[in-house]
């Protein structure tokens, strides 16, 4: 085991992302105050032959000993426990998504609050209760050397960014505000690291988002998307959107991605005309271009119809170490000619720190909160990476709108579809669209489709402990 870790060590310093390895020294490296026993989070794993645990201790060496658990859930009152591993459950048509090494943090709940009063009981965000109220477990602890737990970074709308250690968008069962882990809100157009690893260099991974403006420089939206670095072989993927004078025209996609031996190819061109799904893969790279008229949150419920004709292009792009294996899953989604949506899924790495908009990854949401000033920190220069975005439009902080402007458009963004969860985004974007007489059906329909895409308003059903809430976040 020490020879395994050294060479894990060797790899590492030899700016190569390490193989996790199956067999090592097991003990507890990271801690999530989170719940993960849903079939989209991870897969359970019976470790106690149905008998009651003794504690926490007894718990952990049952899942050491399960050469498939990567980490358990323990629960003190009443006594429970079960391990649990990447999710395997498929997604109809949507192959690229599941299975997972790893269990999916994005997908797991928030912990129930200690104090029942803190328990979020808004009629309009259906969080179920349970009565009598038993808090349940509050934690998922992950072994070393085992498979480590995805995370997930999303940007939305103009943009509102929910970092890899929060889950701003689930409002059950408590609201993000209860739990410190509200949104992040972009506040200034340019180039800015959303991982950075190392946070001195991101020599070994850089993934920067293009924060570009529409018509007016006080609405900032993602209008482009890189990642490059070490652990993908030096390789290059870059995906802007493109503006009326460019070459493309309005709305144009076309990424290019440059692999290990400096070769650029273009690569999964949005073909309007002929809505073409297709895909490339080389050593570090499988990325594909899927059209479809579903949400991929109906698509993961297992919804097979729409009520939606258009198709919209959807880019995945897994990314490879040198092994082949997966550790890095970007989605890109075109909501209009001007802007894109973006998840960046990531397996945790124990051996590498990070930094960058999407957080520090490491299961304390508290300390993710970056205001105006310390966002500036993280614009950096895009080395001549993004080609059609005009520089010189600049931007300032936004003021939040009035709570009495903002209470509308929160009940008008849920009746149109809008997950609660997703619905104070959702109107904020709306209502930067100006004045009554400013704002156009078909910009506030983009606006909702857009949320829609990422969580739609859906009933709740009671997990299986006798306690639950809805958790619209998202599909990946």
């Amino acid at each position: 085991a020490r020879a395994a870790a050294a060479a894990v060590v060797a790899a590492a310093g030899a700016g190569v992302k390490p193989v996790m390895l199956s067999v090592c020294d097991s003990h507890v490296n990271f801690e999530c105050p989170s719940v993960c026993e849903s079939t989209s989070s991870s897969d359970k794993l019976d470790l106690m032959g149905g008998l009651s645990p003794a504690n926490d201790k007894q718990c952990e060496d049952a899942c050491r000993d399960h050469s498939e658990c990567d980490g358990f859930v323990f629960s003190e009152s009443p006594k429970q426990c079960w391990g649990v591993k990447g999710p395997t459950t498929e997604v109809p048509d949507w192959a690229d998504l599941r299975p997972l090494s790893g269990v999916q943090l994005g997908k797991c709940s928030a912990p129930f609050p200690a104090d029942e009063k803190n328990f979020n009981t808004n009629a309009n965000e259906r969080c179920v209760k349970p009565s009598p109220y038993l808090p349940g477990p509050q934690q998922t602890k992950f072994l070393s050397c085992r498979s480590p737990p995805w995370g997930r970074c999303g940007l939305f709308g103009d943009p509102h960014i929910h970092t890899f250690d929060t889950n701003a968008i689930d409002r059950c069962p408590t609201i993000p505000g209860k739990r410190n882990t509200e949104v992040l809100q972009a506040v200034a157009t340019g180039v800015h690291s959303l991982i950075q690893m190392p946070p001195s260099t991101g020599s070994d991974l850089l993934v920067t988002g293009r924060f570009g403006a529409v018509s007016a420089p006080t609405v900032a939206i993602l209008k482009g998307l890189a990642v490059q670095g070490s652990f993908i072989g030096s390789g290059e993927l870059v995906v802007e959107i493109q503006g009326k004078n460019d070459p493309g025209g309005m709305g144009a996609v076309q990424p290019t991605w440059k692999d290990a031996s400096g070769i650029r190819h273009e690569i999964l061109k949005r073909d309007v005309a002929n809505k073409t799904n297709t895909s490339w893969t080389d050593e570090h790279l499988h990325a594909t271009l899927q059209w479809t008229s579903l949400n991929l949150v109906d698509v993961h419920h297992g919804s097979s119809s729409s009520s939606s004709s258009t198709l919209r292009p959807v880019w995945t792009f897994h990314f490879k170490t040198e092994s082949g294996e997966v550790f890095l899953r970007v989605y890109m989604t075109w909501q209009s000619d001007t802007l894109f949506d973006a998840t960046i899924s990531m397996q945790k790495d124990h051996s590498h720190d990070q930094e960058g908009l999407c957080g520090n990854f490491d299961c304390i949401p508290g300390d993710d909160g970056k205001n105006a000033t310390q966002q500036e920190s993280y614009k950096i220069s895009d080395g001549g990476l993004f080609q059609f975005i005009d520089a010189s439009t600049g931007r300032g902080p936004v003021s939040p709108p009035a709570a009495t402007e903002l209470s509308g458009l929160v009940e008008g963004c849920v009746a149109a579809g809008v997950a609660p969860g997703l619905s104070e985004m959702c109107a904020h974007d709306i209502s930067r669209l100006g004045s009554e007489s400013d704002k156009k059906k078909d910009d506030i329909d983009d606006i909702f489709n857009s949320y829609k895409f990422f969580g739609s308003n859906r009933a709740v059903t009671p997990s299986k402990r006798g306690a639950g809430c809805g958790h619209p976040n998202g599909h990946r």
